[in-house]
């Protein structure tokens, strides 16, 4: 299958994915959701294929919605009604998913990142969800895989702040 914003390498077996368009508010979301999805079923048959590695083919590939108002209007109209959970695709996945990252992990990204087995990252690596100070909840599972990975009391402060979070800060809430 031909796939328009995800590039997929086979090594051994180990199956790479790439991201090659940032997540916004313009439907690429739903599109890598849909490809993602479709990509899945392929590998859920290939038995060689026992572990996936999801990564961005630019250091800001997992940013998304930075204008939540925007992304938000686009969800609560009638093709966002259609909208595929990005996050839930991920979940889906049998093989265990690694996420390769850099940069800014925002919005959907970070739930995205959020539903992946583990996660990897350098230095550069920022998290959170700034569309709170805009109003705006995350919608695809973050709130609740959030608070498994750090716990309660922190998942809270970057849910009720929208504070955005250092890789070193990372790294001292869940001491990894």
């Amino acid at each position: 299958m031909t796939y328009k914003v995800l590039k997929h390498t086979k090594s051994g077996q180990v199956l790479t994915v790439s991201i090659i368009k940032i997540l916004d508010e313009s439907g690429t979301t739903n599109q890598i959701a849909s490809e993602l999805d479709d990509l899945s079923k392929e590998v859920m048959w290939d038995d060689e294929i026992n572990v996936v590695i999801l990564t961005g083919a630019s250091d800001n590939t997992f940013s998304a919605l930075a204008d939540p108002a925007a992304s938000f209007s686009w969800l609560s109209n009638e093709r966002g009604k259609e909208s595929v959970k990005l996050a839930d695709v991920i979940a889906g996945i049998e093989q265990p998913v690694i996420a390769a990252i850099q940069g800014e992990v925002i919005g959907q990204g970070l739930e995205a990142l959020l539903a992946c087995d583990l996660r990897i990252g350098d230095a550069s690596c920022s998290f959170g969800f700034p569309q709170i100070n805009d109003g705006f909840m995350p919608w695809d599972g973050g709130t609740q895989r959030l608070s498994r990975l750090v716990g309660k009391a922190k998942a809270m402060e970057m849910l009720l702040t929208g504070e955005i979070i250092d890789a070193q800060t990372h790294r001292q809430w869940t001491g990894k």
